[in-house]
């Protein structure tokens, strides 16, 4: 749905590979899940163009030659925006000429409506939204242009974070143009399906560095500590863009515990997104950042927005409140006293849901689960809150289980078994909550983190990936962000020469995983606010040094 409401809808796209290509849809529905189901053709057909787990991530494409050999294959396609779009299509069109050996006869444009809002689409990209809007209103009331500008408006809106707005423009284009290119576009995105809403579509300019990116088969783009400014910045308004009216960021799909833990995922992510805006306020436009926080704690507080009898999803509502007002308190200690009475309620509330075994549970009881609540529960604890000890050491005893004396490793689930390679990535935030407790010694918090690094290529190659892939150890690519985040809690931690060097290479891996339009991603489902607060979050981490 992405790659056809986004990149395969777009006129001037559709009108470049229609002139230098044939597009072909095809896909292999079952492959990634169970390739036993497949036909044996369809097997060779994809073991042929290499579209198999972990040598193919979707969404992408591949380009082949007149004989049919590949000869380019683009893949963790996580974006789209027309200009930089092109732009890496033409590059690679043309760094492969004599393969494709192919020269477009270009045809005038002879469509009126072709550039009557290229004005509004250049405000767009610089971030003028009040002058976008202005100049789709007269766009709007030519007829060859309507469409595109009623579509164009809506995405003002939702910029804006005027979600209702926005909608109400794009229920209209739906109704009056149904056939057109944008009115389809517009219902998908009313659905619940399209690119835009969940942040794989950008109408804003990107940085020339990306067009420049030397890496044409993925949609990120490589930076450095000079560009950490700029990265952050970037990030700081893709959040921005992308909150919505009442205050959430909604753009996950993470129904892994089904549609039932939805609202509960929500609460989740904006606490994400809200304590990443609150450790960079200081970096952004501060009056829009102010204006998103208070949106989002308006929203956190509200519990009508949590579904209490979800199990699945519940606990991750807590945890990650539980982390932001404790944050809200550190940063400002002035709001301590508005804050905390409801960060006490938090707590109160949290440990109701610990088992009779110790452990807190999301789909299943898990040591990392519990470690995440017992962390949560001592930063609550450094912003002043009270917590019942005895719960503390029943979780304790029970992440302790779940520890494998011989490798450090922690189990699924709360499972005594399984390797390094499996557990390398829950390893150091588990080893932090024991360690907070004075359960375990620096020593050991240290070896977590290294095994951690050791097993990196491995969350890097999963990373993208939408479920456990079956040929890596049953790595799930939606534990990326939330491994390197655990991760960094344990660093900022430690002190020492070590320590610094670990800190430098967290950075680098954030670095190298920025995304063109300036977020960043682990899974689709989990989304874009998601992935890129948490980048933020291990930014801040490496630059605060917590001992």
């Amino acid at each position: 749905w992405d790659m056809m409401a986004g990149p395969f809808s777009d006129p001037e796209v559709v009108r470049y590979i229609s002139e230098r290509f044939i597009p072909l849809k095809t896909g292999f529905k079952r492959l990634l899940r169970n390739d036993t189901e497949l036909k044996i053709s369809d097997k060779k057909l994809a073991e042929k163009y290499q579209l198999v787990a972990g040598k193919f991530i979707e969404p992408g494409f591949v380009l082949l030659d007149r004989r049919g050999k590949l000869i380019h294959t683009v893949d963790r396609f996580l974006l789209f925006q027309r200009q930089w779009f092109l732009n890496r299509l033409d590059t690679i069109t043309k760094k492969n000429s004599k393969a494709l050996a192919y020269k477009p006869q270009t045809p005038g444009n002879n469509d009126p409506s072709y550039d009557a809002n290229k004005e509004a689409r250049t405000a767009i990209g610089v971030g003028n939204i009040d002058k976008a809007i202005k100049l789709l209103g007269f766009a709007a009331s030519k007829k060859n242009s309507a469409a595109e500008s009623a579509w164009l408006l809506g995405v003002c809106y939702h910029m804006k974070n005027e979600t209702t707005k926005g909608n109400e423009v794009w229920t209209a284009l739906a109704s009056e143009h149904p056939q057109s290119i944008w009115g389809k576009k517009a219902q998908i995105e009313l659905d619940g399906w399209g690119p835009f809403l969940y942040g794989f579509e950008s109408y804003r300019d990107f940085p020339l560095r990306t067009m420049a990116h030397k890496d044409l088969r993925h949609s990120r783009t490589a930076g450095s500590a000079k560009d950490e400014s700029a990265m952050v910045g970037r990030g700081i308004t893709r959040l921005l863009d992308m909150q919505r009216e009442d205050g959430s960021w909604n753009d996950s799909r993470y129904d892994f515990g089904g549609l039932d833990s939805m609202p509960n995922v929500h609460v989740a992510v904006t606490a994400i997104a809200a304590r990443a805006l609150l450790d960079w306020q200081s970096s952004g436009p501060r009056e829009k950042i102010d204006r998103a926080l208070k949106r989002a704690i308006t929203y956190l507080q509200d519990d009508s927005h949590l579904n209490p009898k979800d199990s699945d999803e519940l606990i991750w509502a807590y945890v990650y409140r539980l982390n932001f007002f404790s944050r809200l308190i550190e940063m400002d200690p002035k709001q301590k006293t508005t804050y905390l009475p409801f960060l006490q309620k938090l707590v109160d509330e949290t440990e109701e849901l610990q088992l009779g075994s110790g452990a807190y549970r999301h789909e299943y009881a898990a040591a990392f689960t519990s470690s995440s609540v017992m962390h949560a529960f001592y930063v609550a604890a450094e912003a002043g809150a009270k917590i019942a000890m005895p719960r503390l050491k029943a979780a304790t005893k029970a992440v302790l289980g779940a520890r494998i004396k011989k490798t450090g490793a922690f189990g699924y689930g709360m499972r005594n078994r399984g390797g390094v390679e499996q557990a390398g990535g829950r390893m150091p935030l588990c080893e932090l909550a024991l360690y907070l407790g004075g359960a375990s010694s620096a020593k050991k918090l240290k070896a977590a983190v290294a095994e951690s690094f050791k097993q990196h290529p491995n969350f890097e190659m999963a990373r993208n990936y939408d479920d456990h892939m079956r040929s890596l150890y049953a790595i799930g690519g939606f534990f990326f962000w939330y491994d390197m985040v655990g991760r960094a809690e344990a660093i900022n931690r430690l002190s020492g020469k070590t320590a610094s060097k670990w800190r430098e290479q967290m950075r680098q891996i954030v670095y190298s995983t920025n995304e063109a339009d300036g977020g960043w991603i682990d899974s689709h489902e989990l989304g874009k606010s998601y992935g890129t607060a948490m980048a933020l979050t291990v930014l801040r981490l490496m630059k605060d040094l917590k001992q």
